[in-house]
């Protein structure tokens, strides 16, 4: 069949499926043995003796987090110098190991132990291509890998009574729950369009403040207040758990000259700006370049909201206004060498001679534009540059 049918076009077709079980043992070690413990010490006669008391309950039937997982994949290779893998993955991990949340009355003296109870369901995709072809003298080779992943809680224990944006079963794991900013007040008639007890949780907002959705309250319904029960989801992946990942490998040569490049990406998230103050400066604090178009009285379409005052409403805490989307695209690594003609090389009796440059982490594409959006904040080591120029020869 093969032959008849596919040869032409096809040097190589391979259909492929796996299952396999695997367990994970990371867990704290003794969970399932009685113990005691240190607990200070006592007074026994005339001296000071150490107390131990008991550990807790614990649980016998500890075992290992396992998962289940399968996959299904296809690899061509074609005739016209194109090759592909598709490749697609479940994973069902269950036995997860965490903390029941139940009521018990304080006069038990401890705390129930750890079980094996949880469950999450991870799945996605992941293609590969690669194409290399020549004409004449120039050669050229073009590669590239996609990657999308997804992991849903499926059980988890809630607190009793606890708001839907806090339950993350059916949610994606690392999902993003924040107030949502209707942006700055910028005018008198904005601040005084607000009712009249209004609140951002307890304080008054002054103008130059940021203001947020008021969606619910205690009862249910929007109240006026601004506070936790007016949280929502914004984002269904962290940085953390970024659902698309690429990559892609370029490389051509031409009568001795040869470049290669490589790209990555990281896409699909909502990332929050962070630094050293919590996005609320000291007025004695050396600021970045962007708080320069925060809000004043002379600048009242600036793009940030103003430093905050004393009592006043918080707009330095963590909100959809301090998201944006954290994907970016960086030249991760830039090479180009030269090799002399042999022509040339003839005459100083040289058999080889490379001339190239190699560049790192050149530049990056984002949205996100307060820093490098793949470090975790403003404070951390920043992703260096590096630039080599390099010699060799071959007597």
């Amino acid at each position: 069949f093969f032959r008849k049918h596919l040869s032409r076009t096809f040097k190589q077709f391979k259909l492929r499926a796996s299952l396999g079980y695997t367990g994970n043992d990371g867990v704290a070690a003794w969970q399932w043995q009685d113990k005691f413990v240190p607990a200070g010490s006592a007074y026994f006669g005339n001296s000071l003796q150490p107390v131990i008391s008991y550990g807790g309950v614990v649980n016998p039937n500890l075992t290992w987090e396992k998962s289940r997982s399968t996959n299904f994949g296809i690899d061509l290779a074609t005739t016209f110098n194109l090759t592909m893998s598709l490749n697609y993955w479940n994973r069902n991990t269950y036995d997860i190991l965490g903390s029941r949340i139940v009521s018990i009355p304080t006069t038990f003296g401890g705390v129930l132990p750890s079980v094996n109870y949880g469950k999450v369901k991870s799945s996605g995709y992941e293609i590969e291509l690669e194409y290399e072809n020549s004409i004449g003298n120039f050669v050229y080779s073009l590669s590239g890998n996609f990657g999308y992943a997804f992991t849903k809680v499926i059980q988890r224990d809630v607190a009793a009574g606890a708001l839907d944006v806090d339950n993350p079963n059916g949610k994606s794991l690392g999902y993003v729950a924040e107030l949502v900013s209707t942006g700055v007040i910028r005018t008198q008639r904005e601040l005084d369009n607000l009712p009249a007890d209004y609140t951002i949780y307890g304080a008054k907002p002054v103008l130059g403040t940021l203001n947020y959705m008021d969606i619910s309250g205690i009862d249910g319904v929007p109240d006026g207040k601004i506070d936790h029960y007016d949280r929502q989801v914004i984002s269904r992946f962290s940085q953390s758990t970024a659902p698309y990942t690429a990559g892609a490998n370029l490389g051509i040569s031409w009568k001795g000259v040869s470049v290669g490049a490589f790209f990555q990406s990281t896409f699909g998230y909502k990332k929050l700006y962070t630094d050293n103050w919590g996005r609320s400066f000291p007025f004695d604090a050396s600021v970045t370049t962007m708080w320069g178009d925060m809000w004043t009285q002379d600048n009242p379409e600036g793009a940030f909201p103003k430093f905050q005052g004393p009592g006043e409403s918080n707009s330095a805490m963590s909100s959809s206004f301090w998201y944006s989307d954290g994907g970016y695209v960086r030249l991760k690594a830039l090479t180009v060498a030269y090799n002399l003609p042999a022509v040339w090389l003839q005459k100083i009796s040289v058999q080889h001679v490379t001339l190239s440059f190699t560049g790192t982490n050149l530049f990056f594409l984002s949205k996100f534009k307060a820093y490098d959006p793949e470090i975790g904040n403003l404070a951390a080591y920043p992703n260096m540059k590096t630039f080599n120029f390099g010699l060799n020869i071959t007597l």
